[in-house]
């Protein structure tokens, strides 16, 4: 049988990990609710996340539930030329500035969702 000095040790040992356990539950719930609810805003609203210059038309497509054509279209390019570039090379090889691409795409992706365009309208080149 454990002695005194053991069992308190013990039972520090037992409280600190329930403790323990106990902020990790909390985090991990409070996490998940932030991601249910930014799935639903999403959802909700139809937009996806904000559009970078790393990001390629494919995956813009997939992200804001819009078919790849409708983007290919908005900024003037065929599909097959430009499949896997990401925005940034797309515009340096227009010779436009990164911003009027996103721009288009909004607008692009506003228009498929049946909104108004953010940008204003911008014909393609």
């Amino acid at each position: 049988m454990p002695n005194k000095q053991q069992r308190v040790l013990l039972f520090v040992a037992l409280a600190a990990t329930l403790a323990t356990a106990g902020v990790l539950i909390f985090h991990t719930v409070r996490h998940a609710k932030q991601v249910i609810r930014t799935v639903r805003q999403v959802r909700h609203t139809g937009e996806g996340e904000a559009l970078r210059p790393w990001m390629t038309i494919p995956y813009i497509a997939r992200s804001h539930r819009v078919p790849p054509k409708v983007l290919y279209d908005a900024i003037g390019n065929p599909p097959e030329r430009h499949r896997a570039w990401p925005i940034s090379r797309i515009a340096r090889q227009q010779h436009r500035t990164i911003e009027e691409l996103i721009g288009q795409l909004d607008n692009a992706i506003a228009r498929a969702h049946g909104h108004a365009p953010p940008h204003g309208e911008v014909s393609p080149p």
